[in-house]
């Protein structure tokens, strides 16, 4: 769809210097209709990939969270098992159960990132989000890139632009390959008027990591979103 719409501009364009008034209507209603027909397949793909991906996660929670109890029956003090076993219960939604969890592995044991991060998601869910924060950085300083990861999703909503981008940097200190992490640097980037320098940051990791597909097509969404398809362009070709 998108390769039509340039060839339909041409015709239009040859049609006004010709004076085919017609030729331009007619052009322009199969841009319309161009626009719409692409906006319904893509809203039809994203429902279908959606929920096939929201299916597939809640059949892997679900084996897992099945795993991990058949540990704690077998051993009611597993250490890894019950860190484990709290994260998946936050997932689930079931934050009594995961604190429960989390009660009886700290009567025992030391904090741990995932019990940390368990600990701060469940304050996250539960509105507290100063609470949230204060935990995830604890992770943080425990060594976790995911910890200051998520810690950056927080600032970004709320609005903290450049504390987003600090959480976000600490991330790729710890793992120079979390692509998440680095998408999240660019989304704070854009947001506080540095759409360019993100562009560069995101190319660096893009040439360090050419694995990284979702990276690339994270950053044309985020640029063409953002009104800059001349950055969205630098990052298609490599899609």
């Amino acid at each position: 769809f998108a390769l039509s719409v340039p060839r339909l501009l041409r015709w239009a364009t040859d049609a006004l210097v010709a004076g085919e008034i017609e030729r331009v209507q007619e052009v322009a209603l199969l841009l319309v209709g161009v626009a719409v027909l692409g906006g319904a397949v893509r809203i039809a793909s994203r429902v279908f990939i959606f929920n096939a991906g929201r299916e597939a996660e809640y059949d892997i929670r679900a084996d897992a969270f099945d795993h991990l109890s058949r540990c704690l029956e077998l051993d009611p003090w597993h250490r890894q098992a019950l860190a484990r076993r709290a994260r998946l219960l936050v997932g689930m939604g079931r934050l009594d159960d995961a604190e429960t969890d989390l009660d009886r592995f700290h009567s025992r044991f030391d904090p741990t990132t995932e019990s940390t991060i368990a600990q701060g998601l469940i304050h996250g869910r539960r509105g507290d989000d100063e609470a949230a924060v204060a935990a995830l950085q604890r992770a943080g300083r425990m060594g976790s890139a995911e910890a200051h990861r998520l810690v950056g999703g927080w600032r970004l909503n709320q609005d903290d632009w450049e504390g987003a981008a600090s959480a976000y940097r600490r991330a790729l200190e710890r793992d120079r390959s979390d692509h998440q992490a680095a998408l999240g640097l660019a989304r704070a980037e854009v947001s506080a008027g540095r759409a360019d320098a993100a562009a560069t940051e995101l190319e660096t990791f893009v040439r360090n990591h050419p694995d990284r597909d979702a990276v690339s097509s994270g950053a044309v969404q985020l640029f063409e979103a953002a009104g800059r398809p001349d950055l969205a362009l630098r990052f298609r070709s490599t899609e």
